[in-house]
């Protein structure tokens, strides 16, 4: 589910799934943003386009 409550095809999931692996934060992906420690908020906030 994503962020406002949208549904996304199981494809684009898979693939957002490869690029966080491949920007190395994976780690990351079950994670909200609010519980993130501040490096690791900084990091995904240095991911986002601006």
């Amino acid at each position: 589910m994503g962020r406002w409550r949208e549904e996304y095809d199981p494809m684009d999931e898979q693939r957002g799934l490869e690029l966080l692996d491949a920007l190395g934060v994976g780690h990351l992906k079950d994670r909200r943003y609010g519980t993130l420690s501040e490096g690791s908020a900084s990091e995904s906030r240095s991911l986002a386009p601006s």
